[in-house]
């Protein structure tokens, strides 16, 4: 059972009436909302292990550079469900703080780099907000 429970997907439903999406966008949303959620169903927590699932179940089905343009939907979630008290902390917000990145692309693209262990190779040893990889991630956004 997930951290919320929304059997009639009516938060999903509640975000995408609120988000005011252009009304083509919204069956695309709803779906990777709805198959986010199909899988947070199955975690006891909307933790970094349920986003490394997600991703790996998304990953079969997108090419990687759709998939991120597709992610910001469920950053957005996310923190909506923080908003209206479903879940204590977007796990993609909480990476942000970590790594000192603004954005949330860059995050989502290590997360879904496949590397099991430590999704940020290129930095071991530096700290999290290492101004070269700050840098880098500037023009990226989400």
């Amino acid at each position: 059972m997930s951290a919320w429970h929304d059997p009639d997907r009516t938060v999903v439903d509640a975000f995408l009436v609120k988000s005011q999406f252009r009304p083509g966008s919204v069956p695309t949303y709803r779906w990777f909302l709805c198959t986010f959620e199909d899988v947070a169903r199955r975690h006891p927590a909307v933790d970094r292990q349920m986003l490394d699932a997600w991703l790996k179940e998304m990953q079969k089905r997108w090419r990687l550079s759709t998939l991120l343009n597709q992610v910001c939907i469920v950053d957005r979630f996310l923190d909506h469900l923080v908003e209206i008290g479903l879940i204590a902390d977007n796990p993609v917000a909480a990476l942000r703080r970590r790594y000192n990145v603004k954005q949330s692309k860059p995050i989502w693209r290590a997360l879904a780099s496949r590397i099991p262990t430590n999704p940020w190779p290129r930095y071991d040893g530096l700290r999290p907000s290492a101004a070269c990889w700050v840098t880098s991630c500037k023009t990226m956004s989400c």
